[in-house]
């Protein structure tokens, strides 16, 4: 009967810890959550609008942790931002902003990753970064490159 007991109350304070854990991350993410004001997109800076951590991505960017090619869609302008919203569109807990930015949530503590695009020669230039955090464990970029193979699947891209 005492085992018994040591495993429920083990349980209990398994489950107790793990519901501050996640109310936790959700409270800082409620205050600090907001879209950082100076980062983004940006072609004239060598991290492509990246802060100096790994935990962003972008077509503009030359720092071999933050570059990462431009998605190719040869369609006009408006044509390639709407593939590009039904391609992330097709992911989950994802919040549009405007018609080129997207706030997309992590499951269990949704963390939120700001995307932003804009079309050029090149094709979609995309800028992924994660509001939190000095590391993303890759996240950012296989965002990216999921949304590329879905985009290339599209025959508005031709």
């Amino acid at each position: 009967m005492k085992v018994l007991e040591n495993i429920v109350r083990v349980a209990l304070v398994v489950a107790l810890v793990a519901a501050a854990v996640f109310f936790l991350g959700r409270l800082v993410v409620g205050f600090v959550g907001g879209q950082p004001p100076l980062l983004g997109m940006n072609a004239s800076t060598e991290r492509g609008g990246c802060p100096g951590t790994p935990n962003c991505v972008s077509s503009y960017a030359t720092t071999p942790e933050h570059a990462i090619d431009p998605i190719e869609c040869a369609a006009p302008s408006e044509t390639a931002i709407a593939v590009f919203a039904d391609a992330i569109d097709t992911l989950p807990d994802v919040d549009r902003r405007n018609e080129t930015a997207w706030v997309v949530y992590s499951r269990v503590f949704r963390f939120p990753d700001d995307v932003t695009i804009q079309t050029s020669q090149r094709g979609i230039e995309v800028y992924s970064a994660s509001r939190l955090g000095a590391g993303d464990l890759g996240v950012n970029r296989r965002r990216v490159e999921l949304l590329r193979d879905v985009i290339a699947d599209d025959p508005r891209c031709g």
